[in-house]
């Protein structure tokens, strides 16, 4: 079975081919005429223009993050951060153990409290 087809009666009228076809020729000349240097340039390219949207995009973004970064360092975010983590670990008991020290030597002190010193191969 086969759908029935619609039937259009007076196509377009002269006026408005004519019109459409001078609105052709107008957008044709205006793309000539708007071709930049920068225009050729970016044709000489092997890169297509997502490429360079998306490398933008990057960039923005990768800039946006970076002042962020920036804007969080001078308000002392990542120095709170480091001394909420240095106050967490103190109260979980977290401490160094079994550290090894090769090349130094310990030296009592006149004030009592041990001293490292570079040992010369001794």
């Amino acid at each position: 079975m086969t759908q029935p087809q619609t039937i259009r009666r007076g196509g377009a009228s002269a006026r408005k081919t004519a019109a459409r076809a001078d609105t052709a020729r107008k957008v044709k000349s205006a793309k000539q005429k708007t071709g930049s240097l920068l225009d050729r340039a970016m044709a000489l390219l092997p890169v297509t223009e997502e490429t360079l949207h998306r490398a933008f995009l990057a960039m923005i973004l990768g800039g946006a993050v970076a002042l962020a970064w920036a804007v969080a360092s001078f308000a002392g975010v990542p120095a709170m951060a480091e001394a909420q983590v240095a106050q967490t670990q103190a109260r979980v008991g977290t401490r160094l153990a079994n550290i090894w020290m090769h090349g130094y030597f310990l030296l009592a002190t006149d004030r009592g409290r041990p001293a490292l010193v570079r040992d010369h191969g001794r």
